[in-house]
């Protein structure tokens, strides 16, 4: 399976605030990619208020967590789907995180478990 990022960037006109939307795959690889994205959207303006929107997301790695400075606890039930988590991440500042209230398992995964529940026969 091919884990591509599928990050959507969106910018107001006044430069006041950016979102970055991910709908794909958010692996260890990709977390350089969407930290230089974000750090991108910082540059137009020291003062924007960034959000990062994970609630899309087609599957996120656990170690991504750690290197975003975020945990996966903070994705527990109990969070409604419009809860955000303040984070700061190295280098960018302040950014508004979005998280899934259900948390997203790599496909590959998924499927390689179910193919091991059917050898097993359970």
């Amino acid at each position: 399976m091919d884990h591509k990022l599928h990050p959507i960037v969106r910018v107001d006109a006044d430069l006041r605030s950016a979102t970055v939307e991910l709908h794909g795959c958010l692996t260890l690889p990709a977390t350089t990619a969407l930290v230089s994205i974000l750090s991108k959207g910082r540059s137009l303006n020291p003062n924007l208020a960034l959000r990062l929107d994970l609630s899309h997301a087609r599957h996120i790695d656990e170690d991504c967590l750690m290197t975003l400075h975020l945990r996966k606890e903070v994705a527990g039930s109990e969070r409604s789907v419009d809860a955000d988590v303040d984070a700061l991440i190295d280098r960018l500042g302040p950014v508004k995180v979005t998280l899934p209230q259900a948390w997203p398992v790599c496909p590959v995964e998924k499927a390689f478990a179910a193919s091991r529940r059917r050898e097993l026969g359970v």
